[in-house]
């Protein structure tokens, strides 16, 4: 078999055509990224708005990014022209949503977001969160509270964040809803979450929540921990976890409340040398009173439990199921399910807040490394990495893009409006032709061009599911050296995926 690789010189002066001997990403379908999955994968954030750019790294006032998430209203992209760390301090009650937070737009080493007094509630939805650092609240308050406060809280796609240190009392994530208001439609996939008591509580008037490969590390419980069932009809799940890796907990990760309707499949849970668990299982069934048994609906398959081989569930025997209730795109069908065994090779190195180009972040680089050493203590607090603020590029529209990529790209530099404009055929690095079918605007392009979405399913990592096709015959992955990871590179004949 003979693969080529075409290397093409770029220059920013150039307009690039598309080049037909260039393997072709075909964009179907419109989503939060080209590589959203689950529940919360139609989520729109502040697509076709304003943009809001974050210029200082102060607690609020004209330029932080407390103006631009809990202030600002109406669809708007938040964009980043400093890295470093942001102390929000008080508590933000965030009552407009339709917003993308776009923290790999940071230049740096990224940012970080924590509050030495408070913490952060989403009251309504539709919001993107992708490349964003969320370390430490305090006051009773979670990192990330989706809370449905006076109406439903909807569509919530938090991608490649990271979470660490949440307030002892509280979670790294929550959602609830009030009333009769629910919480739903969320995915949390590709996070770092860890080094905290509680990861993620789904609690009453909370379901649909997709949680795919993601790492839970060092926690003491609730990876997720979901209750009060009988909140939602039983044609709905809480949730469903797929492909994650659990390391180092005390607790078992996995807590449903007999009466959940939920999936966990192909998941795997590691123990480490420095933390003493209470349990053996990986998911236990709840007899707290807060759903009816009789409603249980378990689909588990796949999962391994490393350090007791077998024991995957307690209480659940009778319940379990051969399918799923509900099932969102992320499925064997569709190619994406992982062996729970492949995990620690096939996502690991893609985990987390700026994995690339060697920003991972040095608390993130250790729970990696704890999780691959099978070591780490379970702790609840930290010391912020510092992170280098950086250079943001010339953006002489205040577009959100920078000009270089406006300018080899055929965009007008000085023309705002053009962000909103939807360009239909790309070329990225010279390596990879990407035709925008599904109509995903100039801005939400550029940053899923900034968020490494493309190298993603160049590489493999993400593999063709009818959101979007590879067309060209052959496809491998020469961008392995500039993005600065160690990867397993593969290549394509039709839509089978094979390893080099």
């Amino acid at each position: 078999m003979r693969i080529f690789i075409y290397i093409t010189l770029l220059f920013s002066t150039l307009v690039i055509s598309q080049d037909p001997t260039l393997p072709t990403i075909n964009l179907t379908e419109l989503k939060a990224s080209p590589i959203a999955h689950g529940f919360g994968r139609y989520a729109s954030g502040g697509r076709g708005g304003t943009v809001y750019k974050v210029t200082n790294t102060n607690a609020s006032g004209s330029g932080s990014f407390k103006q631009g998430y809990d202030v600002e209203s109406g669809a708007r992209t938040i964009i980043f022209e400093v890295g470093g760390n942001i102390d929000y301090e008080t508590v933000m009650f965030a009552e407009n949503g339709d917003v993308t937070i776009a923290g790999q737009s940071a230049p740096g080493d990224g940012v970080a977001v924590y509050s030495t007094t408070g913490g952060n509630e989403l009251r309504t939805g539709n919001t993107i969160w992708r490349h964003l650092r969320f370390r430490g609240t305090a006051g009773a308050r979670s990192q990330l509270r989706i809370y449905a406060n006076a109406v439903d809280n909807v569509n919530n796609f938090i991608d490649h964040c990271s979470f660490s240190w949440a307030d002892p009392t509280e979670m790294n994530i929550e959602i609830s809803g009030k009333d009769t208001n629910e919480s739903y439609n969320t995915t949390v996939q590709y996070s770092i979450l860890g080094e905290v008591d509680r990861n993620i509580l789904i609690f009453k008037d909370g379901h649909s929540v997709s949680l795919l490969r993601n790492m839970f590390a060092l926690s003491n419980q609730r990876s997720p921990r979901y209750n009060y069932p009988d909140s939602i009809p039983t044609s709905l799940i809480g949730f469903e976890s797929i492909n994650n890796i659990m390391h180092g907990h005390v607790s078992p990760p996995i807590s449903p409340s007999l009466g959940a309707r939920f999936t966990a499949l192909n998941n795997i849970l590691t123990d480490s040398d420095g933390v003493t668990p209470t349990f053996n299982e990986m998911i236990r069934g709840e007899s707290d009173g807060t759903g009816t048994a009789a409603n249980t609906y378990a689909f588990l398959d796949g999962n391994v439990n490393e350090f007791d081989p077998g024991n995957i569930q307690t209480a659940l025997t009778s319940y379990i199921e051969t399918s799923a209730l509900v099932a969102t795109d992320y499925t064997s069908a569709n190619g994406q399910l992982l062996n729970a065994t492949d995990l620690e090779t096939d996502i690991l190195p893609y985990l987390g807040a700026f994995w690339f180009d060697s920003k991972r972040d040095t608390h993130d680089a250790s729970m990696v490394s704890d999780f691959v050493g099978r070591t780490g203590t379970y702790v609840t607090d930290g010391t912020l990495p510092t992170l280098a603020s950086g250079t943001y590029p010339t953006d002489t529209d205040d577009d959100g893009m920078s000009d270089a990529f406006e300018d080899l790209h055929g965009l007008d530099k000085n023309l705002a409006t053009d962000r909103n404009d939807t360009k239909l055929n790309w070329v990225f690095d010279g390596l990879t032709n990407v035709t925008n079918t599904a109509g995903y605007t100039n801005l939400e392009m550029y940053l899923n061009y900034l968020a490494k979405d493309f190298d993603m399913m160049i590489a493999g990592i993400e593999v063709p599911d009818g959101s979007w096709t590879l067309t060209a015959s052959t496809s491998i992955n020469p961008k392995k050296f500039r993005i600065g990871t160690t990867i397993t590179p593969y290549f394509y004949l039709g839509t089978t995926k094979y390893k080099l």
